[in-house]
């Protein structure tokens, strides 16, 4: 398929997802609200790969244009963000501890681990 078709698809995702999160109040953005049905579409093949794989992929090469606007925002916030650097610091490692605590306990409860199993040695 061509770029265009494949961008406007995306697009089209992104649209109804925007759309449909804000008709029906959902806790989630819009994008990822299009995001979850257009991974929906293509693992139920309703949407072939192929209609969206170029510009996807054009997309992702352009994946560091998507970083402009977050540099500029700390550059114009600097200030701020110094001023508070201990709480975004310590909000930052707490919650990477929290996660790999919660992951790990999460990995251990799903995964069979051998060493649990009971053997009986006559």
């Amino acid at each position: 398929m061509n770029f265009v078709l494949g961008f406007t698809i995306l697009l089209a995702f992104q649209f109804i997802g925007t759309m449909l999160s804000q008709w029906l109040h959902l806790p989630l953005p819009g994008v990822l609200t299009g995001l979850i049905l257009l991974a929906t579409a293509l693992a139920t093949g309703l949407i072939p790969l192929r209609a969206v794989e170029q510009a996807a992929d054009a997309l992702l090469g352009e994946m560091g244009l998507f970083f402009v606007p977050i540099g500029v925002g700390l550059v114009l916030y600097a200030d701020l963000l110094f001023k508070n650097s201990v709480a975004i610091v310590l909000t930052i490692l707490v919650s990477t501890l929290v996660v790999l605590c919660l992951t790990g306990k999460l990995v251990d409860q799903v995964l069979p681990n051998e060493d649990k199993k009971v053997t009986s040695h006559d």
